[in-house]
C-alpha cells in the first residue's frame, strides 16, 4: 500500500514512518522541509494520503485528495469552522477519516463518558486537558470533540475556561487548558451528580499510541465508499 505522508517531517509524521508495518510504504514524503515540498508536486502512485501536518493545510489536502480520488485520513487538529466544512464536503466525494485524537483509548474515554451523561442527566461537567507547553491550539480538539458530544447528550453550552465573578451556569460544560513541559497528552472528565463524584481519564504516555491508531486508520478506510468516518466507526 502507497501512502502520501503529509507533515513527513513533524514529529507524528516522523513517528508514523516508523510504525508502517511491511506491507504499508511511503510513496511520497511532503513537507516544506521534506523532498516534497507541496502535495500538489507529487503525482506519482497513491493509495492513500495520511495528513499529520496543520490544519492550515487542509483545504490544499483536501483538493488533492478529491482531484485523484484517494481516500485521505485527517489527523490535524485546530480546524477553523471553514476546514470543517471543507471536510464535510470532501467526503461527499472520497472515503475520509477525521479523528482529532488517534488513540483507541481515547475514544473509549469518550464513550464512556457519554454513557455516564445519559445515566445521569443533569450531571455537571468539566473537562481538563493537558498538553506540552508548545502546543499552540486551546482547548486541544478531543478536549473539543469531547465537549461537543457531551453537549449533545446534555443540551448544555460549552464554555473554554472561567474567570471573573460570574459562577456556574446551569448545564454548561467547561472545559480547562493546561500547557506544561513534554507531556504528550491526557483528557480528564469531571462529573457531579448529586453527592457523587466521579472522572475518567486518559493520558497517552508516547506518541507511538498516535502513529498506531493511524494505521488501523489508513487499513480501516481503504476500500470504503465515499463518506466521514472517525473512531467511533474504527472501534465499532
Amino acid at each position: 500500500m502507497e501512502i502520501i505522508l503529509v507533515g513527513a517531517c513533524g514529529r507524528m509524521g516522523r513517528e508514523v514512518a516508523r510504525a508502517l508495518p511491511p506491507e504499508m510504504h511511503v510513496a511520497a514524503s511532503v513537507d516544506v522541509r521534506g523532498p516534497v515540498a507541496r502535495i500538489g508536486d507529487y503525482a506519482g502512485e497513491a493509495d492513500v494520503i495520511l495528513d499529520f501536518s496543520s490544519h492550515r493545510a487542509a483545504e490544499e489536502v483536501l483538493a488533492y485528495a478529491v482531484r485523484r480520488h484517494l481516500p485521505c485520513v485527517m489527523a490535524t487538529t485546530g480546524h477553523t469552522d471553514a476546514e470543517r466544512a471543507a471536510i464535510r464536503e470532501a467526503a461527499e466525494e472520497i472515503p475520509l477519516f477525521y479523528a482529532e485524537n488517534l488513540s483507541l483509548g481515547a475514544a473509549f474515554l469518550a464513550r464512556v463518558a457519554v454513557m455516564a451523561a445519559r445515566t445521569f442527566p443533569g450531571a455537571e461537567i468539566e473537562i481538563v486537558e493537558a498538553h506540552r507547553a508548545g502546543k499552540r491550539d486551546a482547548p486541544s480538539g478531543t478536549a473539543r470533540s469531547l465537549s461537543e458530544k457531551l453537549a449533545a447528550v446534555t443540551g448544555g453550552r460549552v464554555r473554554c475556561g472561567r474567570c471573573g465573578d460570574g459562577g456556574r451556569e446551569p448545564g454548561e460544560i467547561a472545559v480547562h487548558a493546561l500547557r506544561l513541559g513534554s507531556l504528550v497528552g491526557r483528557h480528564t472528565v469531571i462529573m457531579a451528580a448529586g453527592e457523587e463524584l466521579f472522572s475518567f481519564s486518559h493520558e497517552a504516555a508516547d506518541r507511538a499510541v498516535f502513529a498506531n491508531g493511524a494505521v488501523e486508520a489508513v487499513r480501516f478506510l481503504v476500500g470504503k465508499e465515499a463518506g466521514l468516518y472517525g473512531m467511533e466507526d474504527m472501534i465499532g
